[in-house]
């Protein structure tokens, strides 16, 4: 949620196995030349796995309730 545009965009990235972890700078890079403005994630969490469904599909509410979890420890660091 977002308090002057309702919403807007995050991501959480789950990294394959071998592969260099990029920084949230470069991830942001990355996706600045495939996106228009509004799409860019306005925070993106590299993750160790993505939570998932019995189905195996990636849990949309489990995804921003990470978000939410993390946004509200933080909230609670600076207040």
């Amino acid at each position: 949620p977002d308090e002057r545009l309702g919403q807007v965009p995050v991501a959480a990235v789950e990294i394959v196995a071998g592969a260099a972890v990029p920084t949230p700078e470069e991830l942001v890079a990355w996706v600045r030349e495939r996106l228009v403005a509004y799409e860019v994630p306005t925070q993106i969490r590299v993750v160790t796995e993505l939570p998932r469904t019995v189905s195996l599909k990636v849990s949309r509410a489990e995804v921003t309730a990470l978000f939410q979890a993390e946004d509200a420890a933080s909230a609670g660091v600076r207040g």
